[in-house]
């Protein structure tokens, strides 16, 4: 029997994103982490490891503007990230969750002063790009590790709500579904980016036109999360075959998985 988060589709996770969710918990966190909720915490930690090398100048930094000015950064991260996840409950709606998740992503956007790798003061920007990756990285690693029993943290239900963390390797696969539908998603300066700028660079309009667009491409009945986890297993030799029976696939071919997603 397939195995499914709504329990109708069936969820196939990468072998990948299975360990990393699964065996997040014997990591140690990083900064900013909150002893008081460890399974969220933790997570949020895998997320933030998710876009650490993007994240110039983090080191002991503080917001110069924005809505948190003067609070450390990743501590406020965290902190909003959980208090984010813990008002989960009281979401009903696919348009509560996007504007709750776009004031929150709104509001961790920002300029901040921080240190490089060798100790020297300098400055950066933490972006709307920055802000989706980390909090949609979070919500799918908690994800993964409820569908696996390893945590009880999430309302039932609430996944379907849930938006696909941009990276690049979603640019490419999207763009490799369907170049003409996915026109904004170019890799003309040697990787891939949307509406002219990579994921870590795109701002809130960016990343609405992204939902927009993204939305509007999936078949009937398949969720936005659930879709991108197909998306991360259609890397040749990923699909097991249970993962190839239980979506009645004519192959083990990367294609054969997208086309049964995509319009």
């Amino acid at each position: 029997m397939c195995r499914s988060f709504n329990h109708t589709n069936c969820m196939v996770v990468a072998e990948f994103t299975i360990n990393a969710a699964v065996n997040f918990a014997i990591k140690t966190p990083s900064s900013g982490y909150i002893p008081s909720y460890p399974d969220i915490n933790i997570a949020i930690s895998r997320g933030y490891r998710d876009i650490q090398r993007n994240c110039h100048c983090i080191n002991k930094a503080v917001y110069a503007n924005g809505h948190f000015k003067g609070s450390d950064v990743k501590q406020t991260i965290y902190q909003e990230i959980l208090n984010f996840i813990l008002n989960l409950s009281s979401i009903s709606s696919q348009s509560q969750f996007d504007t709750e998740h776009d004031n929150l992503c709104q509001k961790l956007t920002g300029s901040y002063n921080g240190y490089n790798s060798q100790g020297r003061p300098c400055s950066y920007d933490f972006t709307y790009g920055l802000a989706q990756k980390i909090l949609n990285m979070t919500l799918k690693y908690l994800c993964v590790c409820q569908y696996f029993g390893r945590v009880n943290i999430l309302p039932s239900g609430i996944e379907k709500f849930f938006h696909c963390p941009i990276d690049s390797y979603v640019l490419q696969t999207l763009h490799d579904v369907d170049s003409k539908y996915f026109n904004m998603i170019t890799n003309s300066t040697g990787s891939w980016t949307f509406n002219g700028k990579p994921w870590s660079k795109l701002n809130r309009s960016d990343y609405l036109l992204f939902l927009d667009i993204y939305r509007n491409k999936l078949l009937p009945n398949i969720s936005q999360l659930e879709a991108e986890f197909h998306l991360w297993t259609s890397t040749p030799g990923k699909l097991s075959n249970s993962t190839v029976n239980c979506l009645k696939l004519s192959n083990n071919n990367p294609s054969s998985l997208v086309g049964v997603l995509f319009k």
